[in-house]
Formats: structure tokens, sequence, C-alpha cells
């Protein structure tokens, strides 16, 4: 999936970085829960564990770092989950 944030188009995602930029961008007035994540990618896979969610977080924090040159877009909320910071700046195509 490609996602258009604050006018610049970043690189096609794969599949569990667009499910998770997608959720949390769709819900960026509150904190996500790392389980919540794991609960969003139960479907793609039997149990993935709060590591591989983790990791994939890490991944799109760079894929996004390198095309919209915003270190903080996704904010780590210390025993709580993440956060989307961009706001409504987006939209997603395909």
């Amino acid at each position: 999936m490609i996602f258009t944030i604050n006018n610049k188009t970043t690189a096609d995602l794969g599949g569990q970085q667009s499910k998770i930029l997608k959720h949390l961008m769709n819900h960026y007035k509150r904190i996500v829960s790392l389980d919540e994540l794991v609960e969003l990618l139960t479907s793609e896979r039997a149990n993935p564990v709060r590591a591989d969610i983790q990791n994939q977080v890490s991944r799109l924090r760079r894929n996004l770092r390198d095309i919209i040159d915003e270190d903080k877009s996704i904010v780590t909320v210390p025993y709580a989950g993440y956060q989307w910071k961009q706001g409504e700046q987006h939209e997603q195509t395909r």
C-alpha cells in the first residue's frame, strides 16, 4: 500500500507495516497498545509475538524517516503503546 504524508509519498510498504501504519493513522487521537496491534495482525499469522510487532514498528519508523524526514511520526508511549503524531495529514492509495 502506498501512503502520502505531508504531501510526500512513502515507499510501497509491506503487508504488516501497511496495516500498522493505517491503524495508527486512523486512530491518531489516541494511543494504540501493543496488544491491539498484536490483535490486528493475528489474522495474518497464527500468533504474532510482541517482539515481532515491535520490530515492524521499528522498520516502519525507518521507512518513514527516509521518506518524510520526520523522526517522531510514531511515538512510543511507555507502558501504553504507540501513537501517530502527524494528525490527519495523510491519504492512502491502492
